[in-house]
């Protein structure tokens, strides 16, 4: 009788295994995926950030380039790509900035590029992302599930 419960038990636990894994590695694997994409965006928008930190104010000036134009449509295509990618109310936060750079990349009078303004909505915005897979330092700090209980 306990051979008879053994083998079942082994056998059902090989049938729910081959069911089962498949489905668990497709899920682990679409999360990891989604992780690694969000990451290379928030890399490329840090760039495209510094990029437009730089610009900006000349293209008020009225230096506007081909370089610049290209530079614009870059951060669109970005935008779109973090739209696709992250929540809808972390988008909402990170749109501040481009709501931001929409109204710098056209000429305005002088002294209309607040940079107080721009570094506000770049940490908003690059904040937001972190925020939404994890990574800032306040939640990595939080995590202390490999650490003891004494601590």
């Amino acid at each position: 009788m306990r051979n008879a419960v053994s083998a079942l038990i082994g056998f059902g636990s090989a049938i729910l295994a081959i069911v089962l894994t498949p489905w668990l590695q497709n899920h682990f694997w679409r999360r990891q995926r989604h992780a690694e994409l969000s990451l290379a965006v928030i890399e490329r928008c840090a760039k495209l950030i510094y990029q437009l930190w730089d610009r900006l104010p000349k293209i008020q000036g009225g230096e506007r380039t081909d370089a610049d134009i290209e530079l614009l449509r870059r951060w669109g295509t970005l935008s779109l790509e973090i739209r696709a990618l992250f929540s809808a109310s972390t988008y909402r936060r990170f749109s501040k900035l481009t709501e931001l750079i929409l109204k710098y990349s056209n000429p305005l009078p002088s002294g209309g590029f607040r940079i107080s303004d721009f570094d506000a909505a770049q940490i908003e915005a690059i904040s937001a992302l972190y925020e939404e897979i994890g990574l800032t330092g306040q939640q990595i700090a939080e995590a202390r599930w490999w650490r003891p209980w004494s601590l």
